[in-house]
């Protein structure tokens, strides 16, 4: 199925205008999302993190976090998970992941920080 530059800007408006969590994975969060995400079981932390709709951009077919910075904050259970691959998710469905450029060991007490307009997704067609 083709789709026009239109269409595709369209997606990403429409993302962009959606509150989107992001979800934080030791590997590859699979194709439901589940897999290798960090647990709250044992006294840990974490829990996925909402980024508001107004938080986010659209340009051209990629939407982007901007003016928003995403915190996930490390207790000391939790301490030392390395984090490679962050989820996104609307409500509680899936629909995709990023693999960051290097992975992120969390340290008690320091927040895993992700800046503002890192966080991006383009649509194009499947290949």
């Amino acid at each position: 199925m083709y789709l026009s530059p239109y269409a595709l800007n369209w997606l990403a408006g429409k993302m962009a205008a959606e509150a989107i969590t992001i979800s934080a994975h030791t590997a590859a969060p699979g194709n439901d999302g589940t897999a290798a995400e960090l647990s709250s079981a044992g006294g840990r932390n974490y829990a996925r993190k909402a980024v508001a709709a107004n938080r986010w951009t659209a340009a051209g077919a990629t939407s982007d976090n901007d003016n928003v910075e995403t915190v996930f904050t490390p207790n000391a259970t939790s301490a030392g998970d390395v984090v490679t691959h962050l989820g996104y998710w609307l409500g509680a469905n899936f629909f995709g992941w990023v693999q960051l450029a290097a992975p992120v060991t969390l340290v008690r007490g320091e927040p895993f920080r992700i800046a503002s307009g890192t966080m991006d997704f383009t649509f194009e067609l499947a290949k």
